[in-house]
């Protein structure tokens, strides 16, 4: 499923850089669209490069501690380091919404427990 996932977001970035060069405007896919597909992008062209790189590693998954990480990195960087060097760039707290909206939908993809499972055992 991943794999399938990564050609689709691929195809829509290039759908959405094609209408952009047409003069397509859309103020939400304009301000977030990008943003809601940033991490589950790089995360999984990185994963799958891993996965390519040695036969040893052809199971490998990116774990949820290094999606949080990459989350709080971005968010970070692109909402308060950026915006602060940078005139072009401008800090918008529904971008981090955004960049949590993409993770999500990698931990979906990649079927990553969300909560941990409790034991039958357990009361």
């Amino acid at each position: 499923m991943a794999k399938l996932t990564l050609v689709i977001l691929l195809l829509s970035t290039a759908a959405y850089k094609i209408a952009e060069l047409l003069g397509f405007q859309d103020p939400f896919l304009s301000s977030y669209f990008e943003d809601i597909i940033a991490l589950p992008l790089i995360l999984l062209i990185a994963q799958t490069f891993i996965q390519h790189a040695n036969k040893k590693w052809r199971s490998f998954r990116i774990q949820l501690s290094d999606v949080m990480i990459i989350f709080i990195g971005f968010a970070v960087y692109f909402e308060f380091i950026l915006p602060r060097v940078d005139d072009r760039f401008t800090a918008d707290p529904l971008d981090v919404l955004c960049y949590a909206s993409g993770a999500l939908l990698f931990l979906i993809v990649n079927r990553h427990e969300l909560l941990p499972r409790m034991n039958k055992h357990e009361t």
